[in-house]
């Protein structure tokens, strides 16, 4: 087994997941073994004996080689489910714990704000304590039509912007409680009346020592519900970027709980609770140098174009998807084609209509900002380029010189000039306005859409308005970044 796939064990053994012999996943929830399936196919482990055995059927647990282009997977929502599991499967049990802590003396030397935090604790009679457990009950993992958001915790996943030390960050997690919300939202509302006094919570009629109570319970255990934000972590690295910020957003979360845990040790361990490992983590560090030790497999990675590798010894080679940015793009004379895909973060968006003349030379993309540069040559040489989104939004529009080693199949030096004297001529013929003329200041820097007339003009000189007044227009900024979140359902 390579050590990818040893990160994955661990990795999904924390969770709580079992491997059958041929490394199938089972989930093992209170002892009962579920098993992992994902489209209604068992999710395997990728080593070498299931990649290179029989696949038909199966979907391989690979969530490392995810694109940074991509929607969140499938194999992605199997993570955030696990994960949600694990943490309601350690939160569930803590209360008797911590009550029963709290009302005896066990012998243990308690900080002041320890001692503060178990207060409310101190005084949970029998009735109450039954309520409390109800209300804990009726706390899901998924959302529900329940009327109210009853997860008890869900990861935000945003991609693009800066980290505090000003780096690119390429996804940032922050997690975020809903049932915790939606009680302190009902405390809130109810505040005046008595401890006794009984609302309606999520289709229950409970008292508001409890809905109290639960909320401390809350605070002492999950800690980053009062502000989420310490919690956030952002990947520097496009390699798995959503994965690696969601997973130690995960583990800062999951540390609280341990340390919870660790503080009562001997009480916990008395009921089979021993927190959540998170050693395997610290691995995350090298997964984009180790990621390509197995192939982007389907369910895990929704690329730009999804095509089968070329068939080679092995009759089973066109069971992976393998990611190739290019294809599609030219067709078999080696000319640029259009990919339309459709829009979404999944696909690249439709490539824009060429106008009257125009050639298209083909796209590139910023995985920092997420955002696409369609590329057309006009006939008097210069270069359209058309930014859009990854759903298909417009964000600008510029023209810029072709570079002059740019001479296969578009123009020499002389055709420049030659374009750029005609573009200057047609202003006579009620065409654009006209551009900075050669050995003027600013020559080759890019052009922008005039505001006042709608065509392209030189983006830093002064320009022709057609109204014969100078107009210094300021170069116009494309540095906007456009940045889409990940789902906050994500179910």
């Amino acid at each position: 087994m390579n050590k990818l796939n040893k990160i994955y064990e661990a990795m999904l053994k924390s969770f709580g997941c079992k491997f059958t012999d041929d490394y199938a996943l089972v989930l093992n929830m209170s002892g009962i073994e579920v098993p992992v399936k994902v489209d209604g196919k068992q999710v395997y482990l990728p080593t070498s004996d299931n990649l290179n055995g029989i696949t038909i059927g199966k979907v391989f647990f690979h969530p490392a080689c995810e694109s940074i282009m991509s929607k969140e997977t499938e194999i992605f929502k199997v993570i955030r489910k696990l994960t949600a599991a694990k943490i309601y499967s350690v939160f569930q049990p803590m209360f008797e714990v911590i009550v029963n802590v709290a009302t005896k003396k066990s012998g243990k030397t308690l900080s002041g704000k320890m001692q503060e935090q178990l207060e409310p604790f101190k005084n949970v009679t029998k009735n109450l304590k039954q309520e409390v457990l109800e209300v804990i009950k009726t706390i899901s993992i998924d959302v529900e039509d329940q009327g109210i958001d009853s997860r008890l915790i869900n990861f935000s996943l945003i991609k693009g912007g800066k980290t505090d030390n000003d780096e690119t960050a390429y996804y940032t997690a922050t997690p975020s409680f809903p049932f915790y919300t939606e009680l302190y939202r009902t405390v809130s509302q109810n505040e005046h009346l008595k401890p006794t006094d009984r609302v309606s919570f999520n289709n229950q009629n409970v008292s508001m020592a409890a809905l109290v109570t639960v909320i401390a319970l809350f605070e002492l255990v999950l800690p980053a519900c009062v502000d989420p934000s310490r919690k956030k972590y952002s990947s520097t690295s496009p390699d798995a970027a959503r994965l690696v910020a969601y997973l130690h957003s995960y583990g800062l979360v999951a540390s609280d709980m341990n340390s919870i845990i660790g503080k009562f040790r001997k009480e916990f361990d008395s009921i089979g609770v021993y927190g959540v490992d998170l050693d395997w983590i610290s691995d995350l560090d090298e997964i984009g140098e180790i990621k390509s030790l197995i192939p982007a497999l389907d369910y895990n990675n929704y690329n730009l174009t999804s095509a089968a590798e070329t068939p080679a010894s092995n009759s089973n080679a066109n069971r992976i998807s393998s990611y190739n940015p290019f294809h599609g793009m030219f067709n078999s004379n080696g000319q640029p084609v259009s990919t339309n895909t459709g829009g979404g973060s999944g696909n690249p968006p439709r490539t824009p209509d060429a106008l009257a003349g125009e050639n298209y030379i083909g796209s590139d993309y910023s995985q920092a900002n997420g955002i696409y540069e369609f590329k057309f040559q006009q006939p008097n040489g210069m270069i359209r380029i058309r930014r859009l989104a990854e759903d298909g939004r417009f964000i600008s529009e510029d023209f810029q010189m072709p570079q002059n080693g740019q001479q296969n199949g578009m123009m020499n030096p002389m055709m420049n000039m030659m374009g750029m004297m005609n573009m200057m001529g047609m202003q006579q013929q009620g065409g654009v306005v006209p551009l900075m003329g050669i050995g003027m200041p600013n020559q080759g820097g890019a052009f922008v859409n005039d505001p006042y007339t709608g065509r392209p003009v030189m983006s830093n000189g002064m320009v022709n308005n057609g109204m014969n007044n100078g107009i210094g227009m300021p170069q116009q900024n494309n540095g906007m970044d456009f940045v889409g979140t990940g789902s906050l359902n994500g179910y």
